[in-house]
């Protein structure tokens, strides 16, 4: 129990760091609809638009 516990606790430190990422990720970039929040999917898809249209200018 002690263990099983203690493995729950970990994973529910590395979901809550995932999630932080992610806010921190949406942040970054461009977003048209700032009242509905992408789905981490979407964020992620956006990120490699909006990097790859920032490497095109360059």
């Amino acid at each position: 129990p002690h263990m099983v516990a203690r493995r729950n606790a970990r994973e529910r430190r590395r979901v809550q760091a995932v999630n932080s990422a992610f806010v921190r990720l949406r942040r970054h970039i461009p977003n048209e609809n700032k009242k509905k929040r992408l789905s981490k999917v979407k964020t992620l898809r956006t990120a490699i638009e909006y990097i790859e249209g920032m490497q095109s200018l360059i």
